[in-house]
């Protein structure tokens, strides 16, 4: 399974969130930008992001880290109301918290990708988009491969 389709039916099991083909509440960089422009998200919403890659590890246990980025956003009407805006920060809150205690177990079950999920270096903070009136939170992870058991030779020649 991959890192979009965890994420995904993650979205789509969370009773908060309740992301469906008819009504979508997830979003992915993955997916191309005409799909990305068709796809008009529902809120609460949960968008993920992948970024940059990182060799670290040590010797003979290098480790290819890629970076992501879980959105948790909603929209709230008027983004003057301190109230709205606390009760956004709350609800997206939930939704980070319970993600993140999900890929943990499902770290712990050795469930397919999180089995490779890193929690040192994952941070979590705040995001305000008043003019878009999304507020909300963005969780940065790392997934890892092991570089080693990375099966290269298909692509060359000898």
């Amino acid at each position: 399974m991959t890192a979009k389709e965890y994420f995904e039916q993650l979205a789509t099991e969370h009773t908060l969130v309740k992301h469906s083909a008819a009504e979508p509440h997830f979003g992915c960089s993955l997916d191309d930008a005409s799909t990305l422009m068709a796809r008009r998200l529902y809120y609460p919403a949960v968008f993920l992001a992948e970024g940059d890659m990182v060799v670290n590890g040590s010797a003979g246990n290098e480790l290819l880290n890629r970076e992501y980025s879980l959105v948790f956003a909603t929209h709230v009407k008027d983004s003057g109301n301190e109230t709205e805006k606390a009760s956004a920060f709350d609800l997206t809150e939930t939704l980070l918290r319970d993600f993140l205690g999900r890929m943990f177990r499902d770290r712990q079950k050795g469930v397919s990708p999180m089995v490779r999920f890193s929690p040192l270096g994952s941070s979590a903070y705040r995001v305000e988009l008043s003019e878009a009136g999304l507020y909300g939170w963005i969780l940065t992870f790392s997934l890892s491969s092991n570089l080693s058991k990375l099966n290269c030779n298909q692509n060359f020649e000898s």
